[in-house]
């Protein structure tokens, strides 16, 4: 048997400052760690402290994984905005003011949850002071150090999609890592025109011992009622047309085991007023 842990954040942009409260260090009992992260991207930060527990051969083995990760990354986003600046630059001109309205107002009602809840969170001045100080690295470099070294020497990264400021990132354990197979990647942006990446879903599959895993993970429209719900639903729909898996290749998730969606969802709970009064 082997464990999967999820971990889901939107990170609001913000330096990731600790991780304990998101991951357990070192992940114990869990064979698979999976990420997903919303509005993931920032600007320079100050470098991640090396740790105690790795030797110098270690930390240079993780430092080069991470600056080819990196590389990856940027050499992925360099051909995306390429191939869609024509389709993004036709779809703007489409898209009406509201629906544009609507994305610049991303999660204004839910910045609060963010901050106390995320790992990045919101700083206060005497944070942002601090942080203004001594040497910085590239956002990217900060974040991906942070999620290698806190998992440890014993993971290593399996597949990652980026989209956006939206990531999902699986981790395996070495000694697991041969053992997963038929790996697949995905994403479909659901933003403005269906093209934007600000809104969207990002897949990853593989096999483990016979057992088939999906994980996606999406950031869905923002606000309230009964107009941007259905919006989110359509989303979903789009998601699952969009990125299709499997040996025929179609959209039904139903032919894996087992099937983990997350991210920022954006889905409102509204109980009655009785309830909320209890």
């Amino acid at each position: 048997m082997c464990l999967c842990g999820l971990a889901s954040a939107n990170i609001g942009n913000a330096p990731v400052t600790e991780l304990d409260s998101w991951v357990p260090r070192h992940a114990p009992h869990t064979d698979v760690v999976v990420f997903g992260m919303q509005e993931s991207t920032y600007g320079a930060a100050p470098p991640v402290a090396s740790g105690e527990d790795l030797n110098s051969e270690q930390q240079a083995a993780l430092q080069s994984a991470v600056a080819k990760e990196e590389l990856k990354e940027a050499k992925e986003a360099v051909s995306r905005k390429t191939k869609a600046e024509a389709a993004k630059t036709a779809a703007a001109a489409a898209a009406t003011a509201k629906e544009d309205e609507d994305d610049d107002d991303d999660d204004d009602d839910s910045d609060d949850d963010d901050a106390k809840s995320n790992p990045g969170g919101s700083m206060d001045s005497s944070s942002s002071s601090q942080k203004d100080q001594g040497p910085k690295v590239p956002g990217s470099q900060h974040l991906l150090t942070a999620i290698a070294q806190h998992l440890g020497p014993d993971f290593e990264l399996l597949a990652s999609v980026m989209r956006g400021q939206m990531r999902i990132r699986a981790y395996v354990r070495k000694a697991l890592r041969k053992e997963c197979t038929h790996l697949e990647t995905g994403a479909e942006n659901t933003g403005l025109g269906g093209v934007v990446a600000n809104k969207g879903g990002q897949v990853l599959k593989f096999e483990l011992r016979g057992t088939t895993l999906v994980f996606v993970n999406a950031h869905l429209a923002a606000h309230e009622n009964a107009k941007h719900c259905a919006a989110r639903d359509d989303s979903v729909a789009e998601v699952l047309q969009g990125v299709r898996l499997g040996a025929d290749r179609t959209q039904d998730l139903t032919q894996f085991d087992h099937v983990f969606w997350f991210g920022d969802l954006n889905y409102r709970v509204e109980p009655p007023a009785e309830v909320t009064r209890d």
